[in-house]
């Protein structure tokens, strides 16, 4: 029993410092990662900033698309953002949300690089997405020049466009 009581003080020892260090050290690690979010660098700077015109489109789907719609945005951060705010689902959205999401994003980067009308039609195609949403003026010239007539303009929201496949 002595040797057992001599362990159990010895651990309660490392078990008391281990909790002093952990309500020390915390608050330091908080402060840490909120320094390292606010100060790292933005990218495009509009991780915050949403437009009216993107807005006004999200509530369009909501109240507008069939709740199984598949959206494919045009921009991934677009797409994070898009189920919460329309209630649909996203061919891409949060990496950790999505299968195969590297995949995925290097499909979206290259279908709007690519400038053959039939493979961007296929492309799009294999998304199995209903809508596109496209939130640039450039992106919405690519849907005109290269998917037209397959995919039209169902609503304009500014630069934000929404596509649907026309009926057959």
């Amino acid at each position: 029993w002595q040797r057992v009581l001599g362990w159990a003080k010895h651990t309660g020892k490392i078990a008391y410092g281990g909790m002093w260090a952990m309500i020390l050290l915390s608050p330091l690690s908080l402060i840490q990662s909120q320094a390292a979010w606010v100060t790292r660098t933005m990218g495009r700077g509009d991780e915050f900033y949403v437009s009216r015109e993107l807005i006004q489109a999200w509530q369009w789907l909501r109240i507008s698309s069939p709740i199984n719609s598949v959206i494919l945005p045009d921009d991934i951060w677009v797409g994070v953002w898009t189920p919460p705010n329309s209630g649909r689902h996203v061919w891409i959205g949060h990496d950790h949300e999505t299968p195969g999401w590297k995949g995925r994003k290097t499909f979206l980067q290259d279908l709007f690089q690519t400038q053959d009308p039939q493979r961007v039609r296929s492309m799009l195609n294999e998304t199995k997405a209903d809508i596109v949403v496209t939130t640039s003026a450039d992106n919405g010239m690519f849907m005109h020049r290269y998917a037209a007539p397959v995919w039209q303009v169902t609503k304009v929201f500014g630069s934000v466009v929404i596509w649907t496949k026309a009926q057959d």
